[in-house]
């Protein structure tokens, strides 16, 4: 098991598929990240289900493709229905541009495995599952996190960078 380092370059709050990407990306560039999850696993169900060409690009861009790709499913399209259940809006496939479908359909779960996983490529990059960011502050040289960790104790981080990939209810936006 990896133990929760005092300095670190990036920390990032929330390890769904936004911080999971990023710290493949940074872990890729060499660069130390960890990600704090305060759920103690990954969710089991699907938030998000449709993926767009430029966001499969970015799994590519972190070498994750060959493993996600074949897993998925090319859109055909979506219509959108208002509060008196007739259709507003429509939108087709569209053309496969840059190597991707416009819309490509996936489960959340999966990926979200494939992105922890990828982040064993790198020793400088770990997720820490039942963590949460508590606060922070600026310091002279970067940012001190406070951590609550799985074991219920405090623990303090020091890192250049703080990321909230934590969703709507972000811990960062909030402090």
């Amino acid at each position: 098991m990896t133990i929760l380092t005092r300095e670190t370059d990036v920390t990032i709050s929330g390890g769904g598929p936004v911080g999971l990407t990023l710290a493949n990306l940074l872990g890729q560039a060499q660069i130390g990240v960890i990600i704090l999850e305060k759920n103690d696993s990954p969710f089991d169900i699907p938030r998000a289900i449709t993926l767009d060409d430029e966001g499969c690009r970015t799994i590519q861009a972190a070498a994750l493709d060959k493993q996600f790709l074949p897993s998925t499913v090319r859109g055909k399209g979506a219509r959108y229905y208002g509060e008196d259940n007739r259709p507003f809006a429509e939108v087709g496939p569209g053309p496969v541009e840059f190597g991707f479908p416009k819309r490509t359909h996936f489960f959340q779960p999966n990926l979200d495995k494939i992105l922890v996983d990828g982040l064993n490529r790198y020793r400088q990059a770990n997720i820490f599952f039942g963590h949460k960011l508590m606060g922070f502050s600026e310091t002279d040289t970067g940012i001190k996190v406070e951590v609550f960790t799985h074991n219920k104790k405090s623990h303090d981080v020091f890192c250049k960078f703080l990321i909230g990939a934590d969703g709507a209810r972000s811990d960062v936006r909030q402090k």
